[in-house]
C-alpha cells in the first residue's frame, strides 16, 4: 500500500527501502551484521550464511504471514511475498557483511487486455511456436508483463500446456479460471540446476505448448530456447 519497491538490508548501513526511484532511510542508525545473519537465520534458514561464506549468492522468494499482534506489520490471514537476493560484501566498516535486497512482489497478477497493449501487438503475444522475448530495464515490469501473458493464455485456451522455469518463481500462476492444465513453474536450485538443463532435459521432453523461461542470460540457456522454439514449441524468455 505504501508503493515501496524494494528493501535493503545490509550489515553496518541503515535500513533502506526504495519508493518511485528514490532511495529513504528508514532508521537512523547501522544495522548490526550479527544481528542480520540471526534473522535470516530464523526466517530463511541456517544454510544462506554457510553459502555466501563459500563465495556464492543466493536467489530465492519468500512468503510472510500475518499474525493477530501484527508482529512484522501484516494482520491475520495477510501474506506478503518477496523475491530475496542475498550477497556478501564490505559494507563500509563492515567486511564481509550480508546484503539482503527485497523486491516487493505484487501477488495480484494484471489482466493482459488492461496493460495497454496495442491490438496488433496483442493479437501476435502467443503465437504457435518460435521465440519470444521480453525486453527491458530492471523494473521494468518484465516479470509482470510474463506472467499476465500466461495468465491470460491458461484462462483461454484448453489445449495450450505451460510450464515455466525461474529464478526464484515470482508470480503463482493458476486461477479458478484456468481452464487448461495446471501450470508447472520450477525453480533453479530447488527443482533444476540451470534454465539450459530445464530446457533440453525436462521441458522439451514434457510436450508443452508454451515454455516460460524467466532469464536468458547466457549463450547456452539462449541455444536452448532457439531449439525448443525451432522443436514446435513457443519459448518465451
Amino acid at each position: 500500500n505504501n508503493e515501496v519497491s524494494d528493501i535493503l538490508l545490509q550489515g553496518g548501513d541503515k535500513i533502506w527501502v526504495e519508493r518511485h526511484g528514490r532511495q529513504l532511510p528508514m532508521t537512523s542508525y547501522p544495522l548490526d551484521n550479527l544481528e542480520l545473519e540471526r534473522t535470516v537465520d530464523k526466517v530463511f534458514g541456517q544454510e544462506i550464511k554457510g553459502t555466501l561464506k563459500s563465495a556464492a549468492v543466493v536467489n530465492t522468494a519468500i512468503q510472510l504471514r500475518g499474525d493477530e499482534a501484527g508482529t512484522i506489520g501484516l494482520g491475520r490471514g495477510e501474506t506478503r511475498r518477496f523475491r530475496a537476493n542475498f550477497t556478501q560484501a564490505d559494507i563500509y566498516k563492515t567486511e564481509a557483511a550480508m546484503s539482503l535486497t527485497l523486491r516487493v512482489l505484487n501477488e495480484v497478477i494484471p489482466q493482459l487486455k488492461q496493460m495497454g497493449i496495442e491490438p496488433d501487438l496483442f493479437n501476435s503475444l502467443l503465437p504457435a511456436a518460435g521465440l519470444g522475448l521480453i525486453c527491458g530495464e530492471t523494473g521494468s515490469g518484465k516479470s509482470t508483463l510474463m506472467a499476465s501473458i500466461f495468465q491470460y493464455c491458461g484462462e483461454t485456451y484448453q489445449d495450450r500446456k505451460i510450464i515455466t522455469v525461474e529464478d526464484p518463481i515470482e508470480y503463482r500462476l493458476g486461477s479458478r479460471d484456468w481452464i487448461a492444465p495446471a501450470p508447472a513453474q520450477s525453480q533453479i536450485g530447488r527443482d533444476i540446476d540451470s534454465f539450459h538443463n530445464f530446457i533440453t532435459l525436462s521441458g522439451l521432453r514434457r510436450s508443452p505448448k508454451i515454455m516460460g523461461v524467466g532469464e536468458l542470460l547466457n549463450r547456452l540457456s539462449f541455444e536452448a530456447a532457439v531449439l525448443a522454439g525451432k522443436s514446435g514449441h513457443f519459448c518465451l524468455g
